[in-house]
């Protein structure tokens, strides 16, 4: 080494023996590691989804990777393959999720990108095991504390489908499955499939329930479901504000009985989109600017089908909102038990009793004409509206004279 004194024979742009010594200190070797920072700021690391903004399509990352492995970033938009003004292709992720993401040199902080999702553990999905950031005997998990620790420890069963190369699949938290492999199967988590067998040529369906609309054509196959009779479950106010404020005074998670009462409905009311709320029928309404038109004011329609009265106000609820419901779905299935009444002079619903039998059908329902217009049936749009009266009190407008049934099955 060369005394501290010497100076080269000629003037270069080299180092000096002070910045080689400081650049190679251990705390500045490893600052430059860091994503953050240093000759590596625009390399990789490695983020966890601690919550998700499905409205805004942006999540809270927990840098997992680095010198700031607890820092919070939100918001951080998602990544998607392809997406623009008009069409989409993603998937939105769930809490827990990793992902890869790429660090901008924005200031004062550098801002996170996200670039790819990474499966945690494989073998987990396949085996269906669950996974959890503590014991379940060192805390009883209520709703309470699931709401206190979301992003930070939390539950979750892993599944991933078995996929060999050249396969393609596309699976939802939900449990729903798309699978292309020599054919097509889509299929949900309850057994229900679609399947394009390419071994012979065939089109496979499977499912408990068979609905087929068309135009002046309909068809039920299966078990006898009559649901037309049913308003959807989120139609109907039960008093309370469930859009308010979740979280109590003290900051805690509010109990359902603890939201706000609905100043706008009362209960058994419907509560249609604000798009749609009442106003004056082919007036303008002052908040939104939007012009009801007569056809589209759910209460007219909804009235003149008696399910509501001119107030807005559920006519029976009893008969009117069915006491098994999933999803939003109202279900009400026909029992084939010795005693079917149920004491309100409706059969008795086989869909709250897993051990009753249900009354099965094959029924084709078809009309002489039709007006040209998509079909909205009871499973398709949630109530039939193709046969609400055009006035209270008044028939269908497919009358039975217009309509016949085959297999001699004849509905009015």
């Amino acid at each position: 080494m060369p005394p501290r004194d010497y100076m080269p024979p000629f003037p270069l742009n080299l180092l000096t023996y002070g910045e080689v010594w400081r650049d190679w200190q251990a705390e500045n070797w490893l600052k430059d590691q860091d994503p953050d920072q240093g000759d590596s700021r625009f390399s990789l690391a490695l983020a966890r989804v601690t919550r998700v903004d499905y409205s805004l399509h942006t999540v809270t990352l927990m840098m997992i990777s680095g010198t700031k492995k607890t820092e919070l970033r939100t918001p951080v938009p998602i990544s998607y393959p392809g997406a623009g003004a008009r069409h989409f292709l993603g998937a939105v992720p769930t809490v827990g999720s990793f992902c890869v993401v790429g660090l901008l040199p924005t200031k004062p902080t550098h801002t996170p990108v996200v670039l790819a999702w990474n499966i945690p553990n494989p073998w987990m999905g396949h085996d269906w095991i669950p996974t959890q950031d503590f014991h379940p005997t060192e805390f009883d998990l209520t709703f309470r504390k699931q709401t206190e620790l979301e992003g930070i420890s939390h539950r979750v069963r892993h599944k991933l489908r078995h996929m060999y190369p050249g396969n393609i699949c596309a699976s939802s938290d939900q449990g729903a499955d798309l699978v292309l492999d020599e054919g097509v199967l889509v299929c949900d988590r309850r057994g229900d499939e679609f399947r394009i067998r390419e071994q012979d040529g065939s089109f496979i369906f499977r499912s408990q329930q068979q609905f087929h609309a068309a135009g002046g054509m309909r068809q039920y196959t299966g078990m006898v479901q009559r649901d037309a009779s049913f308003l959807p479950i989120p139609m109907v106010s039960d008093g309370r504000r469930w859009d308010g404020p979740k979280v109590t005074s003290n900051g805690l998670p509010s109990a359902p009985f603890q939201l706000d009462e609905d100043l706008l409905r009362k209960a058994m009311q419907i509560q249609p989109h604000d798009a749609f709320k009442r106003v004056q029928v082919g007036g303008v309404d002052p908040d939104s600017g939007y012009r009801i038109q007569p056809s589209l004011d759910p209460y007219r329609f909804l009235r003149n089908g008696l399910f509501i009265a001119e107030d807005g106000q559920v006519i029976n609820p009893d008969l009117t909102l069915a006491d098994a419901e999933y999803a939003g779905k109202s279900i009400f299935r026909v029992s084939a038990g010795d005693n079917p009444d149920s004491g309100d002079g409706q059969p008795a619903n086989a869909a709250v009793d897993a051990d009753e039998k249900t009354l099965v059908e094959h029924r084709v329902e078809i009309d002489h004409t039709w007006d040209g217009r998509l079909p909205v049936t009871e499973q398709t749009g949630g109530f039939d509206a193709d046969r609400l009266p055009p006035a209270p009190g008044d028939g269908s407008p497919l009358s039975a004279g217009e309509r016949r049934s085959l297999n001699g099955c004849l509905e009015a």
